[in-house]
């Protein structure tokens, strides 16, 4: 956890250097941030490449309790839709299962889930965005199928 929050603390402190337009620093509660998180994403008109870090909560489950944090990588395209408030894209992640009590082991466990993005100002400006995903999980936990919605803001 102390990891992460340093992580955070220099993304935060960057945003002054990142401020130029092709870059952006965002936060938000959602698949494309794995969980709660951040992310460092790289725009064009109609294009957005990103990378984030996040926290996906916990869980008790058979006395054991697991923390949830995450990486991931995604693309969204709004270059099917007639105007850039619209994207479609993917999400590559992976979650880490930190077990701290009882019987149960750590695990790195992988999704790959597609996005729907709505930019309330537009791809490659700064704003909220709303989002709804749905996808899959690696074989290692059942490779159930993940659902759900979420979003953010660009800065």
């Amino acid at each position: 956890m102390k990891y992460l929050l340093v992580v955070f603390i220099a993304l935060f402190s960057s945003a002054k250097l990142l401020a130029e337009e092709e870059y952006r620093l965002g936060v938000g509660l959602s698949a494309e941030y794995n969980g709660a998180g951040v992310s460092l994403s790289k725009v064009n008109e109609d294009q957005l490449f990103y990378a984030s870090l996040g926290y996906g909560g916990f869980t008790h489950f058979a006395g054991s309790t697991d923390h949830r944090y995450g990486a991931g990588v995604g693309w969204l395209t709004s270059s099917p839709f007639s105007n850039n408030h619209h994207s479609v894209g993917i999400h590559l992640g992976a979650m880490y299962y930190d077990a701290e009590i009882g019987d149960a082991e750590s695990d790195i466990s992988g999704r790959l889930l597609g996005l729907y993005v709505y930019n309330f100002n537009g791809i490659d400006q700064p704003g909220f965005h709303l989002t709804v995903f749905a996808g899959t999980g690696s074989a290692d936990h059942g490779g159930r199928f993940q659902g759900g919605f979420g979003g953010g803001y660009r800065f």
